[in-house]
């Protein structure tokens, strides 16, 4: 029986031996990590995006891919990457597969053949790169399709005043040939790519109708087409208001409008619907660049320009309020100025007239020297600051003057507030003679009196030699000259200290680094990345970061000793900012942009 056993186990390790080499052989090798990049078409027109992914397969560690910038394409994230996992089994084979992957949208801005070059990404340890990928992007023709412009109320406007515009869309009814069926106004404003046309100054207006799903009515108009011929168009008007911020030409803000031009109809039977229904047989994209306006920015001229100027253009009504008008000498008086805008303006751009430049102010009373931040309510701005008068001779605030340029008059002007009258009591003073004449009677020093016994009237005798000076300074005395100074110096430190914590100035500066660089890091554009800079400078400088421009950041920065080769790579990202936001000829990259404002950030740490 054993002998049986041992035989049969022998047999069954022989078996082992010859069946698990096979095995080994017919497993597939273990595959390492795969990087690969795919597109959704190797041809596209100029305006319209194809669509790339990049998959990272059996990768357990990796770093996410960095996107390339070529000339000529705008390349951009569609959102977070995407993860699967698949099983195949072929034959007793069992294969498994995950994989990461990465969706971008690639925008071709002008005509010509591109190549997204090798993309690097780091898996494993390893370096990986895709194969470089080849696209052609052509024009479609617009023809007389399309026409679009933008107009405005003015030919010539300043820096600070602003401009109101109207984009005006013209597009062709299509009519097509076969049903013959020709679209409406609101089918063909349907065609208008939103997401792919750029709006420059009208985004806002855009988002706006979009957000409570309002759209803009077309009318059908009579035009004259690329050969003069009175056609018929579709025209389509959105108003909007922009503050031009530098000198020149105007322009179209960088207005491009993209839309799906239809290139047939045909007729569905649907199960849920009676009869047949059109839909779109196909489409191409048309593309527009907007005429610009003929409108011309200018900058306020310097020739004339009052010392006291501070950048205000429109025109203004001032007004002062001060409390208490009765004090004493030394005590704080509350000046509050009110600035109402007689027309349309910026008031949260507005500055407070510059009180420490006012000398009849100045001579008599203490006037803080740091900028004041003022409260926008409508069209007044209300400033707030405390005075303290000098001397007696500080019997009125007199007049403060605001400048503003006027662009109607176009020449600078200047405004008042009323004298406000005050009356200073005098403070009461204790004179030297009273100090003397103030010793307590029960101390005060008797009349010297003449002993007949001479000098004999001292005292003899053993007492002299002991200490008669009475024992004033026993331990309880030092007990509470030590012990109560040193519990009111623990209740000041404790005071301090939850002042200094609970003080919103305190936590926003200290807060400041690390609230800019998260939002920095959730920036979805170069509007949040600006806002981002603006708040980190705004938080460190208890200031408003609404409404604040660059040359406020400027002037702020300056003030602040922030070294002056810093101040102008801060303003140029601001600038690349603004051009990112507004102009369609200029290219670049949110993270790129993003990391030079971290960088900026760190370097205005040591400054604050």
């Amino acid at each position: 029986m054993n002998r049986m056993i041992c035989d049969r186990s022998t047999s069954i390790t022989a078996r082992l031996l010859v069946v698990l080499p096979v095995v080994v052989l017919l497993c597939p090798p273990a595959r390492g990590a795969q990087v690969g990049l795919r597109l959704s078409a190797r041809e596209s027109y100029v305006g319209r995006p194809i669509y790339a992914q990049l998959s990272i397969d059996n990768a357990s560690d990796y770093e996410p891919p960095v996107l390339p910038d070529v000339s000529g394409l705008e390349i951009r994230s569609t959102g977070v990457p995407s993860e699967s996992s698949q099983t195949t089994i072929i034959n007793g084979q069992v294969t498994k597969k995950h994989s990461i992957t990465y969706a971008f949208s690639i925008t071709p801005l002008r005509s010509g053949r591109f190549v997204i070059p090798s993309i690097k990404v780091r898996a494993d340890g390893e370096v990986l790169s895709t194969r470089p990928v080849e696209f052609v992007a052509v024009k479609s023709s617009t023809g007389d399709l399309l026409f679009v412009e933008v107009v405005g109320e003015d030919k010539k406007v300043y820096i600070g005043e602003p401009v109101r515009l109207k984009l005006r869309i013209w597009i062709r009814p299509y009519t097509d040939t076969v049903t013959p069926q020709t679209l409406g106004e609101a089918d063909m404003w349907g065609l208008v790519s939103i997401e792919q046309s750029r709006w420059g100054p009208f985004r806002k207006a855009v988002e706006d109708m979009c957000r409570n799903r309002r759209r803009p009515r077309g009318r059908e108009v009579l035009r004259k087409d690329n050969n003069g011929i009175d056609r018929s168009y579709y025209l389509y008007e959105i108003d909007s208001q922009t503050w031009p911020s530098r000198a020149g030409p105007l322009g179209s803000g960088g207005v491009v409008i993209v839309v799906d031009y239809p290139t047939g109809l045909r007729r569905t039977d649907g199960f849920f619907t009676f009869g047949p229904q059109l839909r779109l047989a196909g489409t191409r994209p048309i593309v527009q660049e907007a005429k610009a306006a003929d409108i011309s920015v200018l900058s306020v001229p310097t020739a004339g320009r009052p010392a006291m100027y501070r950048g205000a253009v429109g025109r203004f009504e001032i007004s002062a309020t001060a409390l208490p008008r009765e004090m004493c000498l030394g005590d704080p008086i509350t000046l509050t100025l009110t600035v109402r805008s007689l027309g349309p303006t910026r008031m949260d751009e507005l500055q407070a007239p510059p009180l420490e430049a006012v000398e009849q102010l100045t001579r008599n009373f203490n006037v803080p020297h740091e900028s004041l931040g003022g409260i926008v309510k409508g069209k007044t701005k209300t400033f707030t600051v405390s005075l303290r008068a000098r001397n007696e001779k500080a019997t009125e605030i007199p007049p403060i003057p605001l400048v503003f340029f006027n662009p109607e008059a176009e020449r600078f002007q200047t405004t008042w507030t009323k004298a406000i009258p005050l009356k200073i009591k005098p403070v009461d003073k204790l004179g030297l003679s009273k100090v003397v004449s103030a010793t307590s009677p029960s101390r005060a020093q008797g009349e010297l009196t003449e002993r007949i016994e001479g000098i004999n009237a001292n005292f003899v005798g053993p007492g002299v030699l002991r200490d008669s000076r009475e024992r004033l300074f026993g331990w309880w005395i030092w007990t509470i000259l030590t012990v109560g100074p040193a519990l009111f110096l623990v209740s000041v430190v404790a005071k301090t200290w939850r002042a200094l914590r609970n003080d919103p100035a305190n936590s926003r500066k200290r807060t400041a680094r690390r609230r800019a660089m998260r939002r920095l890091g959730q920036a979805n554009g170069p509007e949040d990345i600006s806002a981002a800079v603006k708040g980190y400078i705004a938080d460190h400088l208890d200031a408003v970061a609404t409404g604040m421009t660059r040359a406020d950041v400027v002037d702020k920065l300056r003030s602040c000793g922030v070294d002056d080769k810093l101040i102008r790579e801060i303003d140029e990202l601001l600038v690349r900012c603004e051009e990112r936001l507004y102009s369609a000829s200029q290219s670049g990259h949110g993270d790129r942009l993003a990391q030079d404002a971290k960088n900026c950030v760190s370097c205005l740490e040591k400054f604050f």
